[in-house]
């Protein structure tokens, strides 16, 4: 069929014109990331390496990703995190910042790893379409928090926390004090808020930004 210049093909689908794998469906499980998760590293041997930081060297075996999850969602709940709130995280790769994605999941609550080449302004915009924050930032990108958190000051809308993964910082909570708050504790169920895992949002994405500011792209849990 001529258009003008344009040529168009009309091409009547079939199946004998679609690729399939020889290998069965995988049926997605009607459950949330968490119980998910939890339930593979179950299945693990507890010393298998399961994390590794190339850049340092530090890793993490299955049994003390599991402990410290755990720890970490404990320590969050004793400090008033809600279902409604978004974990945000701001930093470099570590195995820190993958224990408090984990524990975020255990928890059942929106996670929303921001890349840390982000700059104000671009965090700043999120800030507009994002509810009450638990933040999970570095030293070096701290001072980015507090510039937003001292702009936002007047706001309904506000981070309720902060904790730094490395070091001690001077304002926000270290990593370690939230593991040393939450330790020999264990959840009582994973999730340990009710999901939804066809409505509930599990994980929030960033795109590109190349075509402008960053959008976010919500994934539920199913």
């Amino acid at each position: 069929m001529n258009t003008k210049n344009h040529t168009i093909f009309e091409l009547n689908m079939s199946d004998d014109y679609v690729i399939r794998s020889p290998k069965r469906d995988y049926e997605i499980p009607d459950t949330s990331v968490g119980a998910f998760v939890a339930k593979v590293l179950a299945q693990l041997d507890s010393q298998t390496k399961c994390i590794v930081n190339a850049i340092d060297g530090s890793q993490l075996t299955v049994k003390g990703l599991t402990t410290k999850c755990q720890s970490i969602a404990w320590a969050l709940i004793k400090r008033g995190i809600t279902k409604s709130d978004t974990i945000l995280t701001f930093a470099e790769n570590s195995t820190e910042l993958a224990v408090v994605m984990f524990a975020a999941m255990f928890l059942g609550v929106t996670l929303y790893p921001i890349t840390p080449i982000a700059n104000v302004y671009e965090l700043d915009q999120l800030m507009d379409t994002l509810g009450p924050l638990f933040v999970f930032t570095s030293t070096a990108k701290s001072a980015v928090i507090e510039n937003i958190i001292s702009k936002r000051m007047n706001e309904r809308q506000m981070v309720r926390f902060v904790s730094v993964l490395d070091n001690n910082h001077n304002i926000y909570v270290p990593y370690e004090r939230l593991l040393d708050e939450g330790s020999d504790h264990t959840l009582d169920a994973i999730p340990y808020f009710a999901v939804k895992p066809k409505k509930d949002i599990a994980i929030l994405m960033q795109s590109s930004g190349t075509s402008g500011v960053p959008k976010s792209v919500m994934i539920s849990h199913k």
